[in-house]
């Protein structure tokens, strides 16, 4: 009298009851395949060890050459360009004038590379030390080709003193302007989006005053050799500045 115990019905595991309880399923559309891929997020680190670089060499010219770095912010912003005695003091240390003016091309190079990148005049690449080498380069062009204007206009002319004053006058607001671009750049290149759109006017605005600033100084000492047309000035300023 023992009872048989009953054997569980077989579960129907057919593609058919399958559709019909997952009838909401597109088990009839076309197939489409997917291949993983390694997400990789976008990297900042080249860009925070390159602007850390730049801090570090800035620090080490300002402990090494510590009185030019105060002769220079002296004769910048008491604008005692004509005594003669604390230029030739700045002239003289051509160490601490060279650094200074690389530093002005790479800041300045640095900075036009960000601001090229926040803008998308320059597109995305893998390779972006060439474009920033490319910015680089632009600014030491150009500066360069100033140098040799400037020059040879002095020697043309028989202005040399003149020249030479002028070009101390440029290289000294670039050697400024090489220090405050600095912080605009790592602004730029680590900022939030808000901070950047504010950063970039306001270091446009501080670049266009350091120019108008630089042409206050110098027009009196060109007074002092030669007579100021303003119709020249302003044909001097658009071939040659602009």
């Amino acid at each position: 009298n023992q009872q048989v115990p009953s054997i569980p019905a077989k579960p129907d595991t057919s593609l058919q009851f399958f559709n019909q309880l997952n009838h909401q399923l597109p088990v009839d559309g076309s197939l489409v395949f997917r291949f993983e891929e390694r997400f990789d997020p976008p990297t900042y680190d080249y860009l925070f060890y390159l602007l850390a670089g730049a801090l570090l060499v800035l620090g080490i010219i300002r402990m090494g050459f510590a009185k030019y770095f105060s002769d220079l912010i002296r004769i910048f912003s008491q604008t005692a360009i004509r005594q003669k005695s604390l230029r030739e003091q700045l002239v003289q240390n051509r160490l601490a004038s060279l650094l200074l003016n690389l530093f002005f091309c790479f800041s300045a190079g640095a900075f036009l590379f960000q601001l090229a990148m926040y803008k998308q005049w320059l597109p995305a690449h893998d390779s972006w030390w060439q474009q920033l080498l490319l910015c680089i380069g632009l600014v030491v062009v150009i500066y360069t080709v100033k140098y040799v204007v400037t020059w040879l206009s002095g020697w043309l002319f028989g202005l040399s003193n003149l020249a030479e004053s002028y070009i101390f006058l440029v290289f000294l607001i670039n050697k400024v302007m090489g220090i405050l671009l600095l912080p605009a750049t790592i602004a730029l290149a680590l900022g939030a989006p808000d901070l950047k759109s504010v950063m970039v006017v306001a270091t446009l605005f501080v670049l266009g005053l350091l120019y108008l600033y630089r042409y206050v100084i110098a027009i009196p000492l060109v007074r002092q050799h030669v007579k100021i047309i303003p119709f020249h000035f302003f044909l001097y300023f658009c071939a040659f500045e602009i």
